[in-house]
């Protein structure tokens, strides 16, 4: 059984607890665009102080439903909701964009050198 993240609580023991400037990265989906603006409200707050950093873990098979030719009704439904879920998640990557928050949006199997990538690419710039 899943349970929603409690970002207020994670962001409030974050800015008690740490005084310096940090990185912070949050591995989260952004698909919810209520979870959306609720992360984006938080990451506005902490990014004032600290460096924020979103992976998101890409899904391959809805971005293979969202391209697909449907053959019949059920496949065209489910193709119409893929793209809304992949129109949702660019719009909040563009939302935390603007606001300064690095995002990154890949499938599992490089998410590593995703992660690996950002953060070298922080240090070069002297972000941190």
């Amino acid at each position: 059984r899943g349970e929603e993240s409690d970002y207020d609580a994670a962001f409030d023991a974050l800015l008690a607890k740490q005084r310096r400037r940090a990185l912070v990265l949050m591995l989260t989906d952004i698909d919810d665009p209520d979870t959306s603006a609720v992360l984006l409200a938080r990451l506005d707050q902490l990014r004032r102080r600290h460096l924020a950093f979103v992976a998101a873990v890409a899904d391959t098979a809805l971005d293979g439903i969202a391209h697909a030719v449907p053959a019949h009704t059920l496949e065209a439904y489910a193709r119409i909701a893929a793209e809304r879920i992949l129109w949702e998640r660019e719009l909040a990557r563009q939302r935390l964009e603007a606001c300064g928050v690095m995002v990154t949006s890949v499938p599992a199997s490089q998410l590593t050198s995703a992660l690996v990538g950002g953060y070298l690419t922080i240090k070069q710039k002297g972000r941190l």
